[in-house]
């Protein structure tokens, strides 16, 4: 079971290379969904119920904010995020999967380019920590390889910025 489970969460590292590569929010969440999807059957062959039930919340919440960005619908997940914990925590480690789904459900509301990928990426260095907890060497490379495309995906919007005001001026 752990081979496969690095095998999916190794697919979902691609799909997070590409997802902050995107410039539509649309497509990044599609993209996280993906991959958020396969991270949750990794955890739970890997018997991390509360990351794997954590995650497949993820998943379920990038689908729905790809559509909708209803104050009841954060909230609502909001709430979904702490239910895994408190029937499935084993660990106080499992806390920093709380907390970085809590981070990245706030990430997903924001429609602002720039804070949504910071608040990403604090809720990613937080799921680092766990994953590192866990021992799944692929969850870690996952989210080391988010944080760095983010990056690259934040620094490609300031040079786009930077360009568009030497256009102006």
């Amino acid at each position: 079971m752990f081979l496969l489970s690095q095998v999916l969460v190794t697919v979902a590292v691609l799909l997070d290379l590409a997802s902050f590569q995107f410039m539509k929010r649309q497509q990044v969440l599609l993209a996280l969904s993906l991959s958020t999807a396969l991270t949750a059957i990794h955890f739970y062959l890997l018997d991390a119920m509360a990351g794997a039930l954590l995650m497949a919340v993820a998943s379920l919440r990038y689908l729905v904010f790809i559509k909708s960005q209803s104050k009841r619908l954060l909230i609502g997940f909001l709430l979904l995020n702490t239910v895994p914990p408190l029937v499935h925590l084993n660990a106080n480690y499992e806390l920093y999967a709380v907390f970085g789904s809590i981070l990245l459900t706030l990430g997903a509301f924001i429609r602002e380019q720039v804070a949504f990928r910071c608040v990403m990426m604090l809720g990613t260095v937080c799921w680092l920590i766990h994953n590192c907890y866990v021992g799944s060497p692929m969850a870690i490379v996952l989210e080391s390889t988010f944080l760095v495309s983010n990056l690259i995906g934040l620094g490609r919007i300031y040079m786009k910025r930077k360009t568009n005001k030497l256009k102006v001026e």
